[in-house]
């Protein structure tokens, strides 16, 4: 496919999207940075994957709405805020008119609606029945379709589900897993201890997400990112950043699958790294001991991966400016593109390509060893 071929099927399946000309001038760039690298037309776009795919992973062809949208009409919320303990928390939309609060056990909570607030508080003066057990149960508030200023959650061990659209969103929780499906077009905070974290919609200001065990999951469009755990498992599947997008873990492992960001930080004590078709106009990965195992990653500027112990894998990986940095771990794999490498070690061995330099590369290690090769040769 020619790249005004591409271009032009990516801006159909655009259509309707406030960040379509951005999109389409950085893939545009992503294409005649290869072609002035040497590469023929069809195979940079070729790299880029299908128009099918970009669609599904960046964009899935919606937009994201401004901050400030009206509550739905005849409702008389504007935010909303839940103290809750055990029962676990699901906020859906409904056709009708006015809120409904459905909650398996009675007299547990209550219920305010003063100044557009909808609060719904445990009632602390429900005592518990139990000494070795809590009372739990389902709390579910069904809210007219529509966008709502905010949303505030506090729990313990129940779990919160929301799809429904809010402008800022504050979530904590104790062993709560949490879901957001929805727009949120404002700053997203969640913070649990060994809960998971499932997002999947639209969040179009910025997101943080802090975890302690739990793992967190993220599919859909992004403006900006900040995650960060101990030892939960990270996964970006079908994820867009039109910011930065920085991670940060101790022992979890991180896997990104087709990502777009413009800056992308990662960082990882012993967990390890697995990146396939990533594209990011800035790069940066770090690692103590954990591998990181790069699949078609591409960055339009630097791309630099630094462990300790850890191992790198790469292949068919390409930046004009790329920098790898190990102790005793290994650099190994596939570039797109020859490179003008510049090594150093102490120990290591070192097996690099020669070849027409289209771009810069520089290594180093004290006892790692480093074997590449270029696919296009």
């Amino acid at each position: 496919m020619k790249k005004q071929e591409f271009l032009d099927a990516l801006r159909v399946g655009l259509t309707g999207s406030g960040d379509a000309e951005e999109v389409l001038d950085f893939y545009r760039e992503m294409i005649e940075d290869r072609m002035e690298d040497g590469m023929e037309e069809e195979a940079a776009v070729e790299q880029l994957g299908s128009v099918e795919e970009i669609l599904a992973r960046c964009v899935q062809g919606l937009t994201v709405p401004k901050a400030g949208a009206e509550a739905a009409p005849h409702c008389g919320i504007t935010r909303v805020e839940i103290r809750e303990r055990e029962f676990d928390v699901t906020i859906l939309p409904t056709t009708e008119n006015t809120y409904r609060l459905e909650v398996s056990n009675e007299h547990y909570h209550n219920v305010t609606l003063e100044n557009g607030t909808l609060r719904i508080v445990r009632n602390k003066q429900q005592k518990e029945r139990r000494f070795f057990s809590s009372v739990s149960g389902e709390l579910t508030l069904y809210l007219p379709e529509g966008q709502y200023q905010s949303l505030d959650v506090t729990t313990a061990s129940g779990d919160i589900e929301v799809r429904q659209d809010f402008g800022t969103v504050h979530i904590t929780g104790a062993s709560s897993d949490v879901t957001l499906a929805g727009t949120y077009p404002d700053k997203a905070m969640v913070q649990t201890a060994s809960g998971d974290v499932s997002l999947d919609g639209i969040f179009g200001g910025e997101l943080e997400v802090l975890t302690a065990s739990g793992s967190q999951n993220l599919k859909g469009r992004f403006a900006s990112g900040k995650l960060r755990s101990a030892s939960g498992d990270m996964e970006l599947s079908g994820a867009s950043f039109t910011g930065d997008l920085t991670a940060e873990t101790a022992s979890g492992d991180m896997t990104l699958s087709n990502v777009l960001a413009r800056g992308l930080r990662l960082r990882s004590a012993s967990g390890d790294v697995h990146m396939e078709r990533v594209c990011a106009e800035i790069l940066n990965v770090e690692s103590r001991s954990g591998d990181l195992n790069l699949e078609q990653v591409l960055s339009k500027g630097d791309f630099l991966c630094k462990t300790t112990s850890g191992d790198v894998s790469l292949e068919g990986c390409d930046s004009p400016q790329m920098g790898f940095t190990t102790v005793s771990g290994h650099i190994s794999g596939s570039l797109l593109h020859g490179k003008q490498f510049s090594c150093r070690t102490v120990s290591g061995e070192m097996n690099l390509p020669g070849g027409t330099p289209r771009g810069t590369c520089s290594i180093s290690t004290v006892s790692g060893d480093a074997d590449l090769e270029i696919e296009e040769e």
